[in-house]
């Protein structure tokens, strides 16, 4: 499952300026029309809070542009910190996290190749 929705997320990266899909695409998305998702609430730019705790950065952003693409909604689970993030991950809370700095890849399934690499670590 998490082998499948982030091949997915990549691929609605891909489709950004081409809004088809497959058909296969289409009824994914029909199936799993929210997805929860944790990130590192400390990593701005990418992702984190402002001074009135509302989230932020890129990866909103981004999941925002993908949303109007693909008629999905993208929930953002709070967490206290990327430990917590990386847990709620590994226990199957969310569906899944929106980029893997940290992450030990033996502990969760279902990572795309990378795709963007940031002079900030990412």
């Amino acid at each position: 499952m998490r082998t499948l929705l982030f091949l997915f997320i990549l691929l609605l990266q891909l489709h950004a300026l081409d809004s088809s899909f497959t058909d296969e695409e289409q009824q994914w998305i029909k199936e799993h029309p929210v997805i929860t998702y944790v990130g590192d609430p400390s990593w701005l730019p990418y992702e984190g809070y402002n001074e009135h705790g509302t989230y932020i950065g890129i990866v909103p952003d981004m999941l925002a542009l993908d949303a109007k693409n693909a008629s999905l909604t993208f929930k953002h689970v709070d967490t206290k910190n990327w430990k917590e993030s990386l847990q709620k991950a590994n226990d199957g809370e969310v569906m899944m996290i929106s980029q893997s700095r940290y992450s030990n890849r033996n502990t969760l399934l279902g990572f795309t190749n990378i795709y963007l690499r940031s002079p900030a670590g990412g």
